[in-house]
């Protein structure tokens, strides 16, 4: 103990923090900063198995990504002169991963936008403060559709005289977020972030003049959970299975499709990037079973 580091022993408690969570976001930052570390594997199988159990129950939808949000106050009759005064807000919510805490301005009015975003919830809270005070409202609602309309009224903890409501009107621009950079690096500010659910159709067409054990003609469907860190998958039918395999880092991010034959792995030339919320490609192989490969992804 007396040998160990400053940094060994903000590791070691790290993963006192991460090794039994069922929170990916948590793994995620642990890989962010201990991915060269030794618990480096067990935290990629920890993250392997929660991706294996979110996929079991497949959620529809996905919040993630950039909204544009239109706010607007109305203040209620017989007001005191230092409540909030009728306004609107329109802006453009990036909704990550993880927690929300924006505040957004207009004509020196402030707007407090709060929620969290995580695999089993997302809701948002809007309050606008008053007299030196946050206004509480009673809603806070779940983001379950690509627009979403709704308004709330003020509750316990507006000042005395306030009254008032306030109209939300939502709609999602795109699935395109800028990745989570935990370490404050801007550098992939903006950048398309693959992470989260995917519906995909793989369907194989063998060439001709195939050998006997080459792999037959075979479909497959299903949905690959991108996670932070690296995939490794396999997915069956008919008793032919798929390989896919890639990585999810701050850095980059790729995948790549393999069909055994015979005892072997069938390797592709294709190794590609996933940089929009739609991808459609073909992949060529190198061996001796030639074919192709037409591949469809949609982000959830």
């Amino acid at each position: 103990n007396e040998q160990l580091t400053t940094g060994d022993k903000a590791m070691m408690e790290a993963w006192k923090q991460a090794e039994n969570t069922n929170d990916p976001l948590v793994l995620q930052d642990f890989m962010d900063r201990y991915g060269d570390g030794p618990y480096a594997a067990a935290a990629q199988q920890r993250l392997n198995e929660l991706a294996q159990l979110r996929t079991s129950g497949v959620k529809r939808f996905d919040p993630t990504g950039r909204w544009q949000v239109s706010v607007t106050y109305r203040g209620g009759n017989g007001n005191s002169s230092w409540c909030s005064r009728d306004n609107t807000w329109n802006f453009v919510l990036n909704l990550t991963r993880g927690k929300i805490n924006q505040t957004v301005w207009k004509d020196r009015a402030a707007l407090y936008v709060t929620g969290e975003n995580s695999e089993d919830y997302v809701d948002l809270q809007f309050d606008i403060p008053t007299g030196g005070s946050q206004w509480k409202w009673t809603e806070r609602f779940h983001l379950d559709a690509n627009e979403k309309r709704l308004t709330m009224t003020s509750a316990g903890g507006a000042p005395s005289g306030c009254t008032g409501t306030i109209g939300v009107h939502m709609k999602k621009m795109d699935t395109e977020s800028g990745i989570q950079d935990r370490t404050k690096n801007t550098a992939h500010a903006n950048v398309f972030d693959p992470t989260g659910l995917w519906r995909v159709a793989v369907h194989y067409e063998r060439g001709s003049g195939n050998l006997s054990n080459c792999p037959r003609n075979n479909s497959w469907d299903f949905v690959l959970d991108f996670h932070r860190g690296k995939i490794s998958s396999t997915y069956w039918n008919s008793g032919s299975p798929l390989f896919v395999s890639g990585e999810n880092s701050n850095g980059f991010v790729d995948l790549k499709f393999d069909v055994p034959y015979s005892a072997g792995e069938w390797n592709w030339r294709d190794r590609f990037v996933l940089d929009k919320s739609e991808k459609r490609f073909t992949a060529t192989t190198v061996g001796g079973c030639p074919g192709t490969l037409g591949i469809y992804m949609k982000k959830q």
